[in-house]
């Protein structure tokens, strides 16, 4: 509880006409200041007997791109005997307060209202717990009691069209792979625990003789196209946080076309914060991306490194900024490995929409995600 405004107004002036009456003899201004003090004990009365409430509140959808509607769904209903009082509903989302005024409620009768979230910021954000705030008739006084747990907005990337991946051969030992390959082409993986429904044909009986437990044989596809995108996450490479933005928005639409097609992807960053992660599907891959954020370290030799001692795939994508200090033609050493290099850079607003070749690395250069992307399968 605590004083509002016009409180600290009432007890300023309740005190001051008290002592002033007593001390120069003026019962006027005493009966003043005696009548402004009683007028705060009932302030005081009033707001101690806070309403009997129910509330709950939701968040719909509780994933969003960003900038895409969110809102947050608040039911109140009076479960006790008096009428209650106008109340003010407060919900923090992140850093930002979305406030709503709620009339004074009949008992058993409830309302229900809708308030639109923060989504213009890319992130998971703490949403609530719901605030209620109740005054005195007199706006003196002010009492604050929170409702619910703390939920969870997740607000991720914005993603664009993006031309259908180009599949092509991958390093394997099996020989070339490409488009052409007849169907149903596999390759053996491994080995791993029989599970109820395998085919028996499968089982491979010398290690399960070995080790006493039945194991079958796993094959692939190498036929699929494997797609790295490494996502530079340092915050000298770009010129604005707005920037780093947009790339993350070229990664999530890369990302999450590779997994709509059914084939695999895996995603690093160059400061390491990420690294051989591979989503399992789309909604992986936007809830990893959201908590993306820049960072100091970080080096690109050491991230192309890391690609280079692995098997290979159809397309290595680098997503990075126009302030890059590093050479992007360390990427044309993972050519050898895939069949597509490629390096997208964010933020040259002044150089408009350009490709150049180095080697066999293609660099496409734009201001904005849906340009650059629309660059990118030329």
């Amino acid at each position: 509880m605590r004083p509002t405004r016009s409180g600290w107004g009432t007890i300023v002036a309740a005190v001051g006409l008290y002592a002033i009456g007593v001390a120069l003899g003026f019962p006027e201004l005493v009966v003043a200041g005696g009548a402004l003090l009683l007028l705060l004990v009932a302030a005081v009365v009033w707001v101690l007997r806070p309403p009997s409430l129910s509330v709950a509140r939701q968040i719909e959808p509780s994933r969003v791109r960003r900038g895409s509607p969110a809102l947050g769904l608040v039911r109140v209903a009076n479960v006790g005997h008096r009428r209650s009082p106008r109340l003010t509903v407060e919900d923090r989302a992140g850093d930002r307060t979305v406030g709503l005024d709620l009339p004074p409620l009949r008992p058993g009768q409830h309302r229900s209202s809708t308030y639109r979230l923060p989504t213009s910021r890319r992130g998971v954000f703490d949403v609530g717990p719901l605030v209620l705030s109740q005054t005195d008739p007199f706006g003196l006084l002010s009492r604050s009691r929170s409702f619910g747990e703390v939920a969870q907005l997740w607000v991720h990337p914005r993603t664009h069209q993006v031309a259908a991946a180009r599949t092509g051969s991958t390093v394997e030992m099996d020989g070339p792979m490409d488009d052409t390959a007849p169907e149903g082409t596999i390759a053996f993986q491994g080995l791993r625990p029989y599970v109820v429904g395998d085919d028996l044909r499968m089982v491979h009986w010398r290690t399960t003789a070995r080790t006493g437990t039945l194991m079958v044989k796993k094959h692939v596809d190498t036929n699929r196209p494997q797609v790295v995108v490494l996502i530079d996450d340092r915050a000298r490479s770009y010129g604005a946080e707005e920037a780093f933005e947009e790339a993350v928005d070229v990664a999530a639409s890369l990302m999450e076309q590779v997994l709509r097609g059914g084939a695999p992807v895996r995603v690093d960053t160059v400061s390491g914060s990420l690294n051989d992660y591979v989503p399992r599907a789309v909604i992986d891959a936007l809830d990893v991306l959201a908590e993306l954020r820049l960072g100091d370290t970080g080096d690109l030799d050491r991230a192309v490194l890391g690609l280079e001692v692995e098997s290979g795939g159809s397309a290595a994508v680098l997503v990075t900024g126009d302030r890059l200090d590093d050479d992007p033609a360390a990427l044309d050493r993972l050519a050898s490995r895939y069949n597509r290099v490629s390096a997208l850079i964010i933020g040259s607003e002044s150089a408009g929409a350009t490709t150049r070749q180095i080697g066999r690395l293609q660099v496409c250069q734009a201001s904005g995600a849906a340009e650059v992307l629309a660059l990118w399968p030329t």
